[in-house]
């Protein structure tokens, strides 16, 4: 579980608004992590709960424009954020493979050898 040291100070990040002092977080974290450590040495699995976890109810979907209507729905195309205009996380992944250099080959180990192409010669 984790290590909490009461007395260690925690650098808080130039971006981090807290609303309580850091102590109220770090006695917070404290509490739970003692209940935790009680929970975890009588509950090994979930059938032995007493009692299902009670999930928050989630917060409804934004309305957005489907076809001329508003509805709410979990997940847009992108095609549909570019045309609307709406700002969207872009992420692509980097190529998978590079293009081999002339006369090589990519054996399926992942080793670059170079190509030979004369059949008497075996590369091993």
């Amino acid at each position: 579980m984790l290590d909490l040291e009461e007395d260690k100070e925690w650098e808080q990040h130039p971006d981090v608004r807290l609303d309580a002092p850091q102590a109220e977080y770090l006695s917070l974290l404290n509490e739970w992590v003692k209940q935790r450590e009680l929970v975890d040495k009588e509950i090994t699995h979930f059938t032995q709960a007493s009692e299902h976890i009670g999930w928050p109810v989630a917060p409804p979907l934004p309305e957005v424009e489907y076809c001329g209507t508003l509805i709410r729905i979990r997940s847009r195309l992108r095609s549909c954020l570019v045309r609307t205009g709406e700002r969207f996380l872009e992420w692509q992944r980097p190529p998978s493979r590079r293009p081999l250099p002339k006369g090589k080959r990519l054996l399926a180990t992942g080793e670059v050898v170079d190509d030979v192409t004369d059949v008497g010669m075996m590369v091993e």
